[in-house]
Order: structure tokens, then sequence, then C-alpha cells
């Protein structure tokens, strides 16, 4: 983990961001034209891993960033899905979710109000509510 967290960078735009995440991708993935085929299934398993927590920590880092473009929400939206299934990444996952997903945040807001309003005026009214939302 930190070799991992060594690599992360701490950049001033969204430029200096993209052209971080591009070091990484020629870091880890040297040779994606010509892929070694002579790999062992750990050693690519760990190197998917490490790209992917240090994706998610350089996140993290430049949390000041405005992450709510299509073009970042593309790329939040890749790191959700190769992190979906990782167990030992699931309380990770979520907390990435929570910080830069903007689809999960429009959906928990949406179901917050939907329970606020099914205690105050029925269940038929809240989803008639949030339906506009």
């Amino acid at each position: 983990m930190s070799s991992v967290l060594y690599n992360v960078k701490k950049v001033k735009n969204g430029k200096e961001l993209w052209d971080a995440i591009e070091t990484y991708n020629r870091d880890y993935y040297p040779h994606s034209l010509f892929p070694v085929i002579d790999s062992h299934l750990e050693q690519i398993q760990s190197r998917d891993n490490k790209y992917i927590i240090l994706m998610m920590q350089t996140f993290f880092v430049n949390y000041y960033i405005d992450y709510d473009t299509p073009h970042w929400q593309n790329i939040v939206a890749e790191v959700v899905k190769k992190t979906e299934n990782v167990s030992w990444l699931k309380e990770y996952h979520l907390l990435f979710r929570k910080k830069f997903d903007v689809s999960f945040r429009e959906q928990t807001k949406k179901n917050y109000i939907e329970k606020v309003f099914v205690q105050g005026g029925g269940i038929d009214i809240a989803k008639k509510i949030v339906s506009f939302m």
C-alpha cells in the first residue's frame, strides 16, 4: 500500500490530474498495445489492484477539483465499476461513490426525500414528488 500511495500526485487543476492519470496508465500498463501473455494471473490481479487504489486515492487527494463534468463522471463510473465486486474494497468503494459519483448522490437524495414524505403524506405522494426531481 505504501508503494502505491508514494506515487499519488497532488495537482492544481483538472489538466494536471489528467496528465497524472495518463502517467499512471503508462506506468501500470506499458504494453497496452502488445499485451504480455506470459504474465501470471496473480501478477495481473496485483497490478490491477494497485492501479485502481492509486486512481481512487488520487481522487481523494485532489478532492477540490470539480468532478461533476461528464468527462470526470465517465472516469468515476469506470472506477466504480472496477471496484463493485471487490469485497475487501467494499467500504472504500462506498466512500468513493459518496464523494465523487453524482448519480449516487442524486439517488441517495431522492431516497431520503421519499422517506421523509412517506412519513408525512403517504407513499403515493412521496413517489410523485420525487419523480419531479
